[in-house]
Formats: C-alpha cells, structure tokens, sequence
C-alpha cells in the first residue's frame, strides 16, 4: 500500500502497489472515492458494495433492485402515479391517500 501519493493538492490517496486506486479524499471538496480518484458524489464506490444493518435514503437511482439474486423491481417497471400513466400491475389498490401521503 502506498499512502497519501497523490499529485493532487490537498488529497488524500491510498493505492496498491499496481498504484490503483483504493481509497481517496479530495481536501477541497470533500468528496471521498473508493476504487477512483475522481468521485461524482460526496461518496462514489466503483465495483460492489455490502451493507450489514440498515441502509437509509432520501433517493435511490437503481437501473434494477435485486433480493439476492432476484430481481423485484426493473427502472421500467416502476410505476409513476404523479403523471397519470396506469399502474402495470395486476391486482393492484391504492387507496387512503391523502395530501399525497398513504395512510393506514
């Protein structure tokens, strides 16, 4: 490992000894790369990512969600109630919405 062989000012690197690159923070915007050095978000992971516990979001942008290794719900798939457009399931009720919040 080779820490902190970064030409970037203010960044923090950690590559292997191939200088890839395994872990990087850039001092000025903060933002963290794991397995790149050019992060498009506060936190980018290039490959796989595992997560024991809760996983909390405001927003997922998935092309697929999988549960092991099913896929439960396709990008085309996802229904879009604001715009009218019908649900594409069969047997499917919405009911107590109000002020766009369902209630139980």
């Amino acid at each position: 490992l080779y820490i902190n062989d970064s030409s970037t000012a203010g960044a923090f690197l950690i590559t292997n000894a191939s200088a890839t690159a395994i872990f990087f923070v850039n001092g000025s915007s903060g933002r963290i790369g794991v397995g790149t050095t050019t992060p498009a978000n506060i936190l980018t992971v290039i490959g796989s990512a595992s997560v024991f516990g809760s996983l909390n979001a405001t927003f997922i942008n998935a092309s697929e969600i999988r549960v092991g290794t099913e896929i439960v719900q396709v990008e085309k798939d996802a229904f879009k109630i604001s715009n009218g457009t019908a649900l594409p399931f069969s047997n499917f009720q919405l009911s107590n919405v109000s002020n766009n919040t369902l209630v139980k």
